[in-house]
């Protein structure tokens, strides 16, 4: 799957780019928009916060990191033991599993503020309320549903977004 993101002037043509896209078979739940107004926007999900901040990356890197923590204070608790205190290694992996899901609440909660690196360069204009609208389409479907929306709405701007690779089209 790709992501394909246009940037919409209203949400008027919102609408009209979204019931474009469902009569191209288009599923309603592989659209997904980000707008100041949402309460305008009855005609598409709007972006959760997993497609509009970090909060995935920062879990898995508070983690990883928490894990990382959490086994060192299992290995300096098992290597440096409090006195008349029995320690077993079971502490490594509990402490490490603490950690771990401590590091990924917190990293969580610290990335829920920061956009995705994908919606950033759209943040000026959706604050001055234009339309993001996400679709997410195979590779085959790319360049068809690109064409579609230009042809009906060439004041869409376009862009798509793939595992590794970002290429920018311009209105025709």
């Amino acid at each position: 799957m790709q992501r394909l993101y246009f940037l919409l002037p209203n949400p008027v043509t919102t609408c009209q780019v979204v019931a474009d896209l469902e009569g191209a078979g288009v599923r309603p739940d592989h659209m997904h928009a980000v707008a100041t107004h949402m309460a305008e926007l009855d005609c598409v999900h709007q972006a959760t916060i997993l497609q509009t901040s970090q909060v995935g990356r920062g879990a898995g890197l508070g983690l990883l990191v928490g894990g990382l923590a959490g086994l060192l204070g299992g290995w300096l608790a098992i290597t440096f033991p409090p006195p008349n205190l029995a320690i077993g290694m079971r502490a490594l992996a509990i402490c490490a599993a603490i950690g771990a899901i401590l590091g990924a609440i917190v990293g969580g909660v610290v990335a829920q503020d920061r956009l995705n690196p994908e919606i950033l360069p759209y943040e000026g204009a959706i604050l001055r309320g234009t339309v993001l609208l996400m679709v997410d389409v195979s590779r085959e479907e790319v360049e068809s549903v690109t064409a579609l929306v230009q042809q009906h709405h060439p004041e869409a701007l376009s862009r798509i977004a793939a595992a590794h690779q970002t290429q920018a089209t311009a209105p025709a």
